[in-house]
């Protein structure tokens, strides 16, 4: 499977940049912009689905007194992307009442980081976060990963619009077979894609980060 290096040469092979680099720490201009692109792409990708690969599933620990209106103070997670679960409550088992989603939890800035205030007494958590070995995020996302990495890259290196164009409906067109994969592959109802597939892309409705 493909590593960051590898992963960044396919993204300049698909913008016709054929030459490939050995390091993203290399004296060249497309080391510079994969360098700069790589990890702004991956958690933009991350974001765009609930990807199986990427969920974790851990017992929030308690931050102590809550302020008022809320029972509970969980900890977020440090290496969260976004939270898709607090206990059974996702923004699907209330997407016709919202005024239960405010009770439920809500996601807070603190001088430390975040923190998950919550009326659930339920401290199990599903959430995504950014994989450290590149091998768990199979072919199709990798695939889409590069592309988004083209479309970001294209200008810089072949200074060309038409091929940023083509390398943004590639990553389109990829970013839709990896979600269908990925659906195809769990064991949970297909939910998300009447939800969340639009025109461009996905916007995953019922992530929580915060923003």
């Amino acid at each position: 499977m493909a590593d960051q290096v590898q992963i960044c040469n396919m993204a300049l092979a698909n913008i016709g940049s054929y030459v490939p680099i050995q390091s993203l720490s290399e004296h060249s201009k497309e080391a510079r912009a994969c360098a700069l692109y790589y990890d702004h792409c991956l958690d933009m990708l991350l974001r765009e689905f609930e990807w199986n690969f990427a969920k974790r599933s851990i017992e929030l620990a308690s931050l102590g007194e809550p302020p008022d209106g809320w029972m509970y103070r969980y900890q977020y997670p440090t290496d969260a992307l976004y939270v898709v679960r607090l206990g059974q409550f996702t923004l699907q088992n209330c997407k016709d009442d919202l005024s239960r989603l405010k009770n439920m939890f809500m996601i807070v800035g603190t001088d430390s980081g975040k923190a998950i205030l919550s009326n659930a007494n339920d401290a199990s958590c599903v959430y995504i976060a950014k994989p450290e070995n590149p091998n768990v995020m199979g072919p199709m996302f990798v695939d889409a990963l590069a592309w988004s990495i083209s479309s970001r890259i294209a200008p810089g290196i072949t200074g060309d619009r038409q091929t940023t164009i083509d390398a943004s409906g590639m990553y389109n067109l990829m970013l839709h077979k990896a979600i269908a994969r990925d659906l195809s592959e769990s064991s949970e109802p297909p939910k998300q894609e009447a939800e969340t597939v639009q025109v461009r892309g996905v916007t995953n409705e019922r992530r929580w980060d915060g923003q």
